[in-house]
């Protein structure tokens, strides 16, 4: 009897479209154990998007960083491009990791994460660590049985715990812009009107050397926590830490730096409130700026030299103590003084469009975007199938001991999401012949539907 050489099959789309309106901008949802999934839901948990999985999961807490004591307790505290930190006690954190955290460099100045780190496969400057990185300030969950509920005090991981965060529209200003002067305005730009927000106490004179800003991209935010921002004036690209390609400059509130070196040191730009306290405060501090770039079209910084024309960061790499000189220099003249002004320009596009297309474009890595019902066309080489059929998640779904080997599955009893078909050919005595799987992933409420 000949053979069945090769099996394949073509899946053929119709459309069914319901409409959608989430009120929470999305979730993200972390197993917490070994291989356990991340995934993001732009509809409240209906459906889900795998952006990765867990490589070695958390234990315990660890003391957090200085600044975490102006963020809330349940919230993430802060976004970076290559970790996320969560409070969970007064003074304790969590963290999410990118998969370069897994060898920290020797000379790592961040958060060190201890046992309380969770190491995902994610890399570093991408989804979870960019487009998709929560805002500060979002709120931490735990699901227990089906209900989601706030972290306890003094929370720790025990390990098997399933962590929901949830992002939250928010209303953003058009931008902020810096005066890099001593005694220099912070002006808040919304609709158009300009308010002084506060004071410059020590303009930005040079630049420096910040973990993972080899990871995020010239102009684009680094770090984000209620004591800091972290700005990259370097490509991004870089596939492990390297102290020799970063390069960036903070912006600092006053409170933060009275506790450390930051009054002295050239790459940080101190900044003081009108009154009452800055840090952890709206509009630098608060979460109100994040890592989203969306293709250039998110969170972006440029500079100005006299407040009128705006222009990219140039490329500044490693340690600048006199950006001043450097510039007069590298442009031979052109600017003969550090940036005189600094903008912060805020999303000005339709978010949850931005992070659908960023999840479609997660979910066709791997498989197709299915909804309504679904043609499955069998294509066999060789001889010897008689029967054919086809499996949805383990399923028996179909039949065919007929050519051809046409089916037609109604996807409507299928859950939002992805699903596994599986086709197999046998021949006359039910032995297996040859079969394969596809993913797809079902969308009858057409949420990434073009």
């Amino acid at each position: 009897m000949k053979q069945l050489k090769k099996l394949s099959f073509l899946l053929l789309i119709f459309l069914m479209v319901l409409p959608l309106f989430p009120s929470d901008l999305y979730w993200i949802s972390l197993e917490n154990k070994q291989d356990g999934m991340i995934k993001v839901s732009l509809n409240q948990g209906l459906s889900w998007v795998t952006i990765g999985k867990v490589l070695k999961p958390g234990h315990g807490s660890v003391k957090g960083f200085l600044a975490s004591k102006w963020g809330k307790r349940g919230t993430v505290v802060a976004a970076s491009s290559y970790a996320i930190h969560i409070k969970v006690s007064e003074s304790e954190v969590i963290s999410i990791l990118s998969k370069e955290m897994e060898s920290l460099p020797k000379d790592f100045g961040g958060q060190q994460p201890g046992d309380a780190g969770i190491l995902t496969d994610i890399r570093a400057g991408t989804l979870l660590f960019k487009d998709l990185a929560p805002l500060v300030g979002s709120k931490v969950c735990l699901r227990e049985s089906s209900a989601l509920k706030e972290l306890p005090d003094s929370f720790s991981l025990q390990g098997g715990e399933e962590l929901y965060i949830i992002v939250e529209p928010r209303e953003f200003p058009q931008g902020i812009v810096i005066e890099n002067k001593m005694g220099g305005n912070v002006y808040l730009i919304k609709e158009g009107k300009r308010q002084v927000v506060g004071k410059v106490e020590k303009p930005l004179t040079g630049i420096g050397r910040f973990d993972g800003t080899e990871f995020t991209g010239i102009g684009r935010i680094n770090t984000v926590h209620p004591g800091a921002i972290t700005v990259s004036t370097v490509p991004a690209g870089a596939k492990s830490f390297d102290i020799n390609l970063s390069g960036g400059f903070q912006i600092v509130p006053i409170e933060n730096a009275k506790e450390g070196y930051f009054a002295s040191s050239p790459p940080y730009l101190i900044v003081s409130p009108l009154e009452g306290e800055i840090a952890g405060s709206y509009p630098l501090f608060d979460g109100t700026i994040g890592l989203w770039d969306f293709g250039g079209n998110g969170f972006r910084v440029e500079v100005s030299w006299n407040g009128n024309e705006w222009e990219e960061i140039p490329l500044l790499k490693g340690k600048i103590d006199d950006l001043a000189s450097y510039l007069n220099k590298s442009t031979k003249g052109k600017y003969r003084t550090a940036f005189s002004y600094i903008g912060i320009i805020f999303p000005r596009i339709d978010i949850t469009k931005a992070i659908k297309e960023v999840l479609k474009g997660k979910i066709m890595e791997e498989m197709r975007i299915v909804r309504g019902k679904l043609d499955i066309e069998v294509r066999l080489e060789g001889e010897g199938a008689k029967i054919v059929d086809l499996k949805i998640d383990g399923k028996l779904r179909a039949v065919k001991n007929y050519y051809p080997f046409v089916f037609t599955i109604d996807l409507s009893d299928l859950s939002e999401g992805e699903h596994i078909v599986e086709v197999s050919a046998k021949d006359e005595n039910g032995d297996v012949l040859a079969s394969k799987k596809q993913k797809i992933y079902v969308d009858n409420q057409g949420l990434f539907k073009d």
